[in-house]
């Protein structure tokens, strides 16, 4: 509820603003080739597991800002560049999350025992993960005006600085699913009963950024430019970032991982975890910035 009242009073801010500035409209006359620009922006945001935006991605909040240089080559054409941080909350659902280990069981016949090894399939049930990113954002773009019409495209380079996960999980059931000896595979794993069942837990972990990896994302915003002054500029619009790339996952471990005599279960969170392969970014939603024009005028 809290992340729609913020973007809606974000909405209400950007349209009061609109209002006000129409009632003093100056013209474009005196564009500078030198800008400075002051930006803000909130939408929708995620960290799209798996590259998926729908599930097992739960989308969440974006918040962002940044400060930026744009130098215009002509009246209507320019190249604009900046620095700035955001902030992107989102999370991880998953009804039910396997995890395998190895280990050594005995089964009969009605003639034969047979010990040997088998895959003992470890079930968590509804997992639930939020995560809180934040990044170091810079945006190189080109930049087009044409009247009250403005639009910034290029990309957008993030570094993520860290991401701090917390998660619930329901209680885990084990059950063998493969016996290597006789080779049986057990689709729907036999269970082994209430003494090997895990309770619900809950926790909290932080995810280390990959080192010196980063998310390059296509980035593009636009809408309508108000002159404040002579020299001064608003912009009101909406943007859209998604990442071409992704970070990858090079974790082995299983989701849960037990001890040597397999009990003292351990979570490790789906991001540090072979639960998932990685993960990209994804964000829209309003964009507002404020233009300081110096220097020469543009011809």
């Amino acid at each position: 509820m809290s992340k729609n009242i913020t973007f809606f009073l974000l909405l209400a801010l950007l349209l009061t603003t609109a209002q006000a500035q129409r009632r003093m409209v100056k013209p474009f006359t005196l564009a500078r080739e030198h800008n400075i620009t002051i930006a803000a922006q909130g939408g929708l945001g995620m960290l799209a597991v798996n590259n998926t935006i729908g599930a097992p991605t739960t989308k969440g909040f974006a918040a962002a800002g940044d400060v930026g240089y744009t130098f215009m080559f002509t009246l209507n054409v320019g190249l604009h560049a900046g620095v700035g941080f955001s902030y992107t909350t989102s999370g991880y659902s998953n009804p039910s999350l396997r995890s395998v280990y190895l280990d050594d069981v005995r089964t009969y016949d009605e003639e034969t025992d047979f010990v040997g090894n088998a895959d003992i399939v470890s079930t968590t049930s509804n997992v639930e993960e939020t995560y809180k990113t934040m990044m170091v954002d810079i945006p190189i773009q080109m930049a087009f005006v044409f009247k009250r019409v403005w639009c910034n495209a290029g990309v957008r380079l993030s570094l993520p600085l860290s991401v701090d996960a917390t998660y619930t999980a329901g209680p885990t059931s084990r059950g063998i699913g493969y016996i290597y000896n006789t080779g049986v595979d057990f689709p729907d794993p036999i269970p082994l009963g209430d003494d090997y069942r895990v309770a619900a837990t809950s926790g909290s972990y932080k995810v280390e950024p990959a080192s010196g990896k980063m998310l390059v994302s296509l980035a593009i915003e636009g809408g309508y430019r108000i002159p404040v002054s002579l020299t001064q500029e608003l912009y009101i619009g909406a943007y859209i970032d998604y990442s071409l790339n992704r970070i990858d996952s090079d974790n082995t471990v299983q989701y849960v991982s037990y001890d040597a005599s397999h009990s003292n279960p351990t979570f490790h969170g789906a991001l540090q975890s072979s639960a998932t392969d990685g993960y990209k970014y994804c964000s829209m939603g309003l964009r507002l910035y404020y233009s300081f024009g110096f220097g020469g005028k543009v011809r």
